[in-house]
């Protein structure tokens, strides 16, 4: 009987074991805090991203959550990252591919040298611009949805850093605005509104002549009597022609877009710089 009972202890403990060994594997490279991913999902896709990370030099890892603590997209992904150690070299170098289920939807961060093969339109193109990834996540098809991101990844690596890549360090201009409220309006339309319609009325009493109309018609009546007129001939007499003709050019419409390659980078909150995109497309 307690061969019995030790046998089974022994073969729950392989099971913990076992369990905890493939836990600690995903928690490397997969951090499924929104619990979308089985088990066997998230050990391969740890797999999966190792082979990526290793192949690139860079720390690809995967991140899911449907709370991200009152702090914007940007900012989660940047804090996960940094504050959790990742990051190859002194750089820091990587990408966490973040799949946000709180605003369902998803966001690329990039660090160290990442950022220069990861630029802003390739971020776009991975994220927002991809159809065939908001397919899979609107199918809830996560797994499939973070290899998508990763293969993507993989072949922009391979393809090398833009010849006209540069980094450009975010500016105060796109920070958020703060917003008017509804007391500040109202004085800002009414004062304005009040003097606006004040220098009117002056403006119309003026041009009406009042005073002057009234004077005039005393005026009138001295002279009137006497009062004349008569027509004279007149002329025309043309004295010079001159023609100039010049070539008004046409605008062709042609508008800068900015360079394609292009970085855009932020200190996040630890005060490591990182480049990001994503998150305007909703699943």
């Amino acid at each position: 009987m307690k061969k019995l009972l030790l046998l089974m202890i022994s073969a729950v403990l392989m099971v913990l074991i076992g369990t905890t060994s493939a836990f600690a594997g995903t928690e490397k490279r997969v951090y499924d805090y929104a619990g979308i991913l089985s088990q066997d999902e998230a050990a391969q896709l740890n797999e999966e991203l190792d082979v990526v990370s290793q192949e690139m030099d860079m720390d690809i890892v995967a991140l899911t959550s449907d709370y991200k603590d009152g702090k914007t997209l940007r900012q989660y992904a940047d804090d996960f990252y940094d504050y959790n150690g990742f990051g190859f070299g002194e750089d820091k170098r990587g990408v966490v591919i973040f799949i946000d289920m709180e605003d369902r939807t998803v966001y690329l961060g990039t660090t160290g040298q990442a950022i220069n093969y990861f630029t802003d339109a390739r971020i776009y193109n991975m994220t927002d611009g991809d159809d065939t990834l908001y397919e899979y996540l609107s199918d809830g098809d996560y797994k499939a949805a973070i290899e998508r991101c990763a293969a993507r990844l993989l072949d922009y690596y391979r393809q090398g850093i833009e010849a006209d890549q540069h980094t450009v360090i975010e500016t105060e201009a796109e920070s958020p605005v703060k917003r008017l409220t509804l007391f500040e309006i109202i004085i800002a339309v009414l004062i304005p509104g009040i003097i606006g319609l004040l220098v009117i009325k002056n403006i119309k009493d003026e041009y009406a002549m009042k005073k002057e109309k009234s004077q005039s018609q005393n005026f009138r009546l001295a002279y009137q009597a006497t009062c004349a007129f008569a027509f004279a001939a007149a002329g025309d007499d043309l004295l010079d022609r001159q023609v100039t003709r010049r070539i008004i050019p046409i605008a062709t419409g042609n508008k800068s877009s900015g360079s394609h390659g292009q970085s855009t980078i932020h200190m996040g909150g630890s005060g490591t710089f990182h480049g990001g995109g994503g998150g305007g497309r909703h699943f």
